[in-house]
């Protein structure tokens, strides 16, 4: 026992934690796939549906259709959404414009913390797992070194078990490590498309309001 704490106690907690963060992760990992394997099928059909459908109304009946996973529906809401009263001509034009172009902008913001979800769990992960296993081990060690004057008078074989325990849990937090990291990595190329089609998608919302405003 080393600090009021056994060698027992610290690693049954630390594997605990490894394993509740494998699970976690794991989680986020199978999930977050299916998500974006949808996300990118439905997005760039959606996009190319609602420009190609002249009446708005229809168009944001077609996004509700395509757009599962509703990515687009909160931007064109913005966009079409209506504007508090202001003065008439183009003064008022020029006020709801700037007002729609706000909302389109905030609502890209808030679509983009959903398109980057689960990304900040993984890297925690990919960075806290190793260092789990790390002080799970040397805990172990620490605990077996003040065992080692009674051990000394036998043989190796009295502690030498205990301290091969402890190393796995080194090897157990990079099991848990190596699949965050590469999914995050991997899940970052993806998502940085499908927000960059996003934001190319809002870009044009905006532009359409201006071009409506200058019309």
């Amino acid at each position: 026992m080393l600090f009021g704490l056994s060698e027992t106690a610290l690693t049954a907690a630390v594997a605990g934690l490894l394993w509740t963060l494998s699970v976690s992760s794991w989680v986020v990992i199978v999930y977050k796939t299916w998500w974006i394997w949808r996300a990118l099928q439905d997005v760039p059909a959606a996009q190319q549906a609602y420009w190609q459908t002249p009446d708005p109304v229809q168009a944001q009946q077609v996004l509700v259709m395509l757009d599962r996973q509703a990515l687009l529906q909160p931007l064109v809401g913005a966009a079409c959404a209506s504007q508090p009263s202001s003065p008439a001509g183009l003064e008022r034009r020029a006020h709801e414009a700037a007002g729609r172009q706000r909302q389109v902008v905030q609502s890209l913001r808030q679509v983009c913390q959903q398109v980057q979800w689960g990304q900040p769990w993984l890297a925690c992960v990919a960075s806290v797992a190793p260092f789990l296993g790390l002080l799970g081990t040397v805990w172990g060690l620490l605990d077996a070194m003040t065992t080692l004057p009674d051990a000394s008078t036998g043989a190796w074989e009295a502690w030498v078990p205990a301290l091969s325990h402890t190393l796995q849990l080194t090897a157990v937090g990079l099991c848990v490590a190596v699949p965050a990291v590469m999914a995050h990595h991997l899940m970052a190329n993806r998502l940085n498309m499908l927000q960059q089609s996003l934001e190319d998608f809002a870009a044009d919302l905006i532009e359409h309001l201006h071009s409506g405003q200058d019309a």
